[in-house]
């Protein structure tokens, strides 16, 4: 099994347009992770889908750094959010059920 990664979802949704995937289901979440700066967090969607082969498609798309401060966070928080609605725009098209989670190999 291996993972194919995308940073762009684009790319990521071409990739699910080609794909024979297991199961119609596309996992899509929000992960932040802590940075060294504490209370620093850089915020990523992440969307998998399992092919056939039983290879991991995933996108992890970075979206920006979130500082605890609303000015700030707000235009990461609409960046993860139009990320979400393509995803779901194009599963609608491929007749795609999104769920939450990460399929993981």
């Amino acid at each position: 099994m291996a993972i194919v990664k995308f940073s762009f979802q684009d790319e990521y949704i071409e990739e699910l347009k080609k794909a024979r995937l297991e199961q119609p289901i596309v996992r899509l979440t929000d992960l932040a992770r802590h940075e060294q700066a504490v209370p620093l967090r850089s915020l990523f969607v992440i969307s998998t889908a399992k092919a056939a082969s039983g290879d991991i498609i995933r996108l992890e798309h970075f979206c920006g750094t979130l500082w605890n401060i609303n000015s700030q966070d707000e235009q990461v928080l609409q960046r993860a959010d139009i990320i979400h609605s393509e995803i779901k725009e194009a599963c609608q098209a491929l007749e795609l059920e999104i769920r939450a989670g990460i399929f993981e190999g």
